[in-house]
């Protein structure tokens, strides 16, 4: 049997101004799409978080786990499965602080209600720290599942663009750090998941969202991109696919999401996968 696993940065951004409203169309989106397991970064517990949860997940048969970084002003992460598929097990909950450098972090473990077969399914954001303190955030990650048998991580690394000039840290660091844990090649779809839809060249996509698999019985047989929803939502996403664009009049990069709106800037990451002896 195949499950499909869904990432999405929603952006909230910490609700620092405490204004945010999670979207009514990233309520439609989810809904839709109707993922097995969902993992969201920068999810944050704002005015309508409460609703969102009870809607899209309570009422259509998912349970969930979530960090607790609102008393530190961080962002959390949201993990969701089906309850027809899995039973939850253990959770493990990394507080992240402005001052620790700890990734945002969520570990659930899941059992199959088919056969009872496990799997760990990890939800991370790497925070906008220097860069070599981003590769301490990825080692910390690491460390904490690497004695786990069947593991996909999901979310958003911020490790720039494919071919960035930057040594700390980068998609090939990464890539070392996976081998050295004895993980899978990450897995990381064509394109770019922030920005334009479409990069330059493939220089400079920055493909930031990934998934990232450890064990033989899990196969993660396709994945991709999806900005769907700013072609569904053209009053909110104005360039189309495009979350910025640069204008030549102004010579500016002009955003169509402001900073702190709590609108998604990136895409989803969407993949389906084989769980099997």
């Amino acid at each position: 049997m195949a499950y499909t696993i869904l990432e999405w940065n929603i952006n909230q951004a910490t609700d620092r101004y405490g204004k945010n409203d999670i979207p009514d169309f990233v309520k439609r989106e989810l809904i839709n799409k109707n993922a097995d397991i969902i993992i969201l970064t920068e999810f944050c517990f704002c005015k309508n978080s409460e609703a969102f949860i009870q809607s899209v997940f309570s009422e259509l048969g998912y349970d969930f786990r979530t960090t607790e970084n609102k008393k530190h002003g961080q962002n959390e992460v949201l993990i969701a499965w089906k309850k027809e598929l899995f039973v939850i097990g253990d959770v493990e909950i990394t507080e992240t602080t402005k001052g620790n450098n700890k990734p945002n972090l969520l570990v659930v473990h899941l059992k199959k209600i088919s056969n009872d077969m496990k799997i760990v399914i990890a939800g991370l954001r790497i925070t906008m720290k220097p860069y070599e303190k981003r590769k301490e955030q990825m080692v910390f990650a690491l460390e904490q599942l690497k004695e786990y048998e069947n593991v996909i991580i999901g979310g958003d690394f911020n490790n720039l663009r494919r071919e960035t000039t930057v040594k700390e840290w980068n998609l090939d660091v990464i890539k070392d750090l996976c081998h050295i844990y004895k993980f899978n090649p990450i897995h990381t779809p064509k394109g770019q998941s922030i920005y334009q839809e479409e990069g330059t060249s493939i220089a400079y996509e920055f493909a930031e969202d990934h998934f990232i698999t450890k064990g033989n019985s899990i196969e993660m047989r396709e994945y991709y991109y999806d900005r769907g929803f700013t072609k569904d939502n053209p009053d909110i996403y104005l360039f189309e696919g495009d979350f910025q664009v640069y204008n030549n009049n102004i010579q500016k990069v002009t955003w169509s999401i402001p900073f702190g709106s709590g609108i998604p800037d990136h895409a989803m990451i969407i993949g389906e996968f084989v769980l099997e002896v």
